[in-house]
């Protein structure tokens, strides 16, 4: 009975961890990232469904691994694989989808005041570095239009 037991959690083990790879890929998707951090969330899901399956073995296992073993976790893998993995990955990728869109909707509201007066600064210097380059130096402006106009008159 002890054997039967250890090995269902080991094959648990296995589809928790390809369940644990399919939550970070669906993530990733879901946040639209750059290949950088696409790269770095998929060493994260790899690395962290090793931990799970290697941290099941040596639970279930009381410390030893046998071929046996790693049948059954590959098996609680691949039985997961074929039957829930795409039902369970489209759930989680609408779920993140939606929770980055939300968050994109509240950093929209809440950066709109610095985004206005970032337009407003920019407007202003435009401004100053146009007079700038029209007359030289904006300081004394108005009075170089002034005697550039009674020069030509």
């Amino acid at each position: 009975m002890d054997g039967a037991l250890s090995a269902l959690m080991l094959a648990v083990s296995g589809a928790s961890s390809i369940l644990g790879f399919d939550v970070i890929r669906a993530l990733r998707r879901g946040m639209k990232p750059g290949r950088i951090i696409g790269t770095v969330l998929d060493f994260l899901g790899v690395t962290l469904s090793a931990a799970a399956v290697w941290g099941g073995l040596l639970l279930f296992a009381k410390g030893e691994t046998r071929l046996c073993e790693l049948l059954c976790v590959v098996s609680g893998a691949v039985l997961y694989i074929f039957t829930v993995k795409s039902m369970i990955f489209k759930l989680f990728y609408i779920l993140f989808e939606n929770i980055f869109k939300i968050l994109h909707f509240i950093l929209k509201i809440l950066l709109t005041p610095a985004r206005f007066l970032y337009k407003i600064m920019c407007v202003a210097l435009c401004k100053r570095s146009t007079n700038i380059t029209e007359n030289g130096d904006d300081t004394n402006a108005q009075e170089n239009r002034q005697i550039s106009r009674s020069d030509g008159a």
